[in-house]
């Protein structure tokens, strides 16, 4: 499975819940889409600087995916 794959999963996960939003009692967090592309791996996070499995810097990912085509 590819790493947009896998981020696509996670959001429809999300979007399952009944009103599409937070769960009921939790704030309003923005997230973003980090990539570290040393591992492949991505994250969703409010903020992330270093991949939690190989230590280096990740990227964040733009909203618009225009670097991935």
């Amino acid at each position: 499975m590819n790493v947009i794959s896998k981020w696509i999963r996670a959001g429809s996960r999300l979007a399952a819940r009944p009103s599409g939003g937070p769960e009921p009692g939790s704030e309003d967090v923005r997230t973003a889409l980090f990539h570290c592309p040393s591992c492949e791996t991505v994250y969703i996070a409010e903020d992330k600087d270093v991949c939690r499995g190989c230590d280096h810097p990740v990227e964040q990912v733009p909203a618009t995916l225009t670097r991935f085509r």
